[in-house]
Parts: structure tokens; C-alpha cells; sequence
């Protein structure tokens, strides 16, 4: 499993930037601030983060 960073080494178009953090794999969208987020496992499912941005 990956427990680093990954960093995009390539301008793109794409909202979407993908972490890969502590066993985790996340889904960021830069145009809306939505993540998600699963276990870095082929049976896991995605799930939203709540309230990673609120104050």
C-alpha cells in the first residue's frame, strides 16, 4: 500500500486530483471541493468526506 503523496507531474484539464495518504486513496474535485474517499483495497467502496471545509 501507498503512504506518500502522489504528485501530478503534468498540467491537465481534469477537476480531479487523486491522494494517496495513510492506506487511503482520495478524490478530490477542484471545481466543487467534494472528496472522497476509500481504503486502498479492491473490495472497498468510495464514500464521501463531510465536512472536511466546514467552519
Amino acid at each position: 500500500m501507498a503512504d506518500s503523496i502522489n504528485l501530478q507531474s503534468e498540467e491537465t484539464d481534469d477537476p480531479y486530483r487523486v491522494i494517496v495518504q495513510d492506506g487511503n486513496i482520495y478524490m478530490y474535485d477542484t471545481s466543487t471541493g467534494q472528496v472522497w474517499r476509500k481504503a486502498d483495497k479492491s473490495d472497498s467502496k468510495w464514500e464521501e468526506v463531510e465536512g472536511l471545509y466546514d467552519d
